[in-house]
């Protein structure tokens, strides 16, 4: 029997989320995200701690019993921490049973690739250049066939050097430069058309803007934000502690640790390549990997 729905689940570094969607016109059913850290403090050991196998684990068992009754065809994928943990295999035993389905342990090329289609899809856009921050990678690009995965992500960048809060300025100092280290424009990319941005760093940034407690994704989607407020709103953050972060309205408790992290790769990233504002995206990865695996 055909199956009418495809569900898309993202095992990430620092997240796990799904999107359901009616496979006729790929409109977007229900979906969900989850900070479950699977790659927390993986950069310094090499390996996933039990803590984050168990909340991944259990996250992915809602989901599925979320979903069920769609009786959908599953597609998942894993990134960055799938790819380089000693015991990727350990986890991916336990969830492929649970899921039902292989997970696809994709390259950071691929990882770009999707989440560049995803966004296009859903903003709709001729030309644009593209950045999606997550726990363990920055995936950047302009074009199908010119992205390319970026070794830094918002919970390595914390772990490594925001570990303090509020952030000290020598902090940000050297995370700046280890950051632009790793981003270096091509003398021949040009940054064409609106700049699409995705992952939580920036829906949690269009939703601090916003300033609603509870998440609209409809708000979110398609919300410009200008490099001078996101600098306005990364200063404001940075001088908080972790505990007045949480009380932000549009900050998840459990992302409020990695905010300024990400949100400070992302002005890198807007610094390098001379972008003055982005359009944010709350679809990404998710709907691309539902129109292209």
């Amino acid at each position: 029997m055909k199956k009418a729905y495809i569900l898309v689940i993202d095992i990430g570094t620092n997240s796990t989320r799904y999107g359901l969607y009616r496979k006729k016109d790929m409109r977007l059913i229900e979906s969900a995200a989850a900070i479950t850290r699977l790659g927390k403090h993986t950069a310094k050991t090499g390996v996933i701690a039990k803590a984050g196998i168990i909340k991944t684990i259990t996250c992915l068992k809602k989901y599925i019993k979320r979903t069920a009754r769609y009786s959908p065809e599953i597609k998942a994928i894993g990134t960055k921490v799938l790819r380089t943990a000693d015991n990727a295999s350990l986890f991916l035993e336990k969830a492929e049973h649970l899921v039902g389905a292989k997970i696809n342990i994709i390259s950071g090329k691929k990882e770009a690739l999707l989440g560049f289609c995803g966004a296009k899809k859903s903003l709709g856009a001729k030309k644009m250049f593209f950045i999606d921050i997550g726990g363990g990678s920055t995936e950047i690009g302009s074009s199908p066939s010119n992205l390319r995965s970026i070794d830094v992500g918002c919970v390595g960048l914390r772990e490594k050097f925001l570990n303090s809060s509020p952030c000290k300025d020598t902090a940000v100092g050297n995370a700046v430069r280890f950051i632009k280290s790793k981003i270096k424009k091509p003398a021949v990319l040009k940054v064409p058309g609106k700049c699409a941005a995705i992952g939580g760093t920036c829906t949690t940034l269009a939703a601090i803007d916003i300033g609603k407690k509870i998440y609209d994704r409809e708000k979110v989607q398609g919300y410009t934000l200008s490099k001078d407020r996101i600098t306005h709103i990364f200063r404001k953050l940075s001088s908080l502690t972790v505990k007045e972060i949480k009380k932000i309205k549009g900050v998840e408790p459990e992302r409020a640790d990695i905010i300024c992290s990400g949100v400070l790769i992302l002005l890198c990233a807007m610094d390098i390549f001379a972008i003055d504002k982005i359009t944010v995206s709350d679809e990404g990865i998710l709907l691309g990997a539902a129109l292209c695996l």
